[in-house]
């Protein structure tokens, strides 16, 4: 495995848990939606961090579902 992309993995990985730990922290104090926004974050850059092992990458939100979404038959 590319130690690269192990570092880039667990680079992403750490963001969205931090995305996280914000979204529990706004949740917490009643900004429900700050803490949808920061889950959202998380959620992105899981993904990101997972889709780093198949050498695909979009900054765009759009990039990544288009890339993750199945053909309709």
């Amino acid at each position: 495995m590319d130690s690269k992309i192990l570092v880039l993995s667990k680079y992403r990985m750490e963001k969205a848990n931090d995305d996280l730990a914000t979204s529990e922290i706004m949740f917490k104090n009643n900004k429900y939606s700050q803490s949808i926004n920061r889950s959202y974050y998380a959620m992105f850059h899981s993904v990101r961090s997972l889709l780093a092992f198949s050498k695909f990458d979009s900054q765009k939100h759009s990039g990544i579902i288009s890339y993750l979404k199945v053909p309709s038959k």
